[in-house]
């Protein structure tokens, strides 16, 4: 085991290393001491379970039915305040992902395509995807009243219709545009003429966050 394996931030991977350093032996010899006959994939097993703080449920089987075995609640507190760490971790990571992406997100309007899927996938996304098809507009749209959206969107769109002549990438002609003021907001429809639509954007279509973000630079 790498000597940055002798450590470990989660209670389980301490547990498991407590026993190892016990036997005084080699890593691979320990392996081999709970059952494992390969060493090589009891080894990495372990340095999973001290490294990354979850593994193969197979090393604590042998480990508990070796000479090594810890108390039963002993390895299960330690599961389950790994579990409650890694759970945290990922909470941590989500909300520093999504303050990311609100970060990132500005307000856009993106044409609605004739078709779901491109035509021709790989000269979609060497074209640049959405990039072509998207308009941003200006931060804090969604803080102007509707009938000033409606002003700023329907002009966007005109000059982008006219601009691509009504047709889209490898997907078609353009049947209708999105609208989204702000971070995960629902969004609105408008017609190629500009005008806001009364129906409420298809379910099919990326809404708020959308998959059309493009990153703010």
């Amino acid at each position: 085991m790498s000597p940055l394996l002798r450590v470990s931030r989660y209670p389980i991977g301490r547990l498991l290393l407590g026993p190892l350093a016990d036997s005084g032996l080699r890593t691979g010899q320990f392996v081999q001491a709970i059952g494992y006959r390969n060493v090589t994939n009891g080894a990495a097993s372990l340095a999973q379970w001290v490294r990354d703080g979850v593994g193969e449920i197979v090393l604590l089987k042998r480990l508990q039915a070796s000479t090594y075995r810890v108390a039963p609640m002993v390895l299960q507190t330690a599961l389950d305040a790994t579990r409650d760490m890694k759970r945290a971790e990922q909470d941590r990571h989500d909300a520093e992902a999504e303050a990311l992406s609100q970060a990132r997100f500005y307000p856009y309007v993106r044409a609605v395509p004739e078709w779901s899927v491109p035509s021709f996938i790989t000269g979609f996304a060497l074209a640049g995807g959405w990039r072509r098809d998207t308009v941003r507009m200006p931060v804090g749209i969604a803080l102007r009243s509707e009938a000033r959206q409606d002003v700023l969107v329907g002009r966007a769109v005109r000059r982008h219709f006219a601009a691509v002549d009504g047709q889209t990438r490898f997907m078609g002609r353009i049947t209708q545009y999105i609208f989204v003021p702000a971070y995960r907001a629902e969004g609105a429809l408008f017609t190629v003429d500009g005008v806001r639509s009364p129906s409420p954007p298809p379910t099919t279509l990326p809404s708020g966050d959308a998959v059309l973000y493009l990153g703010r630079r």
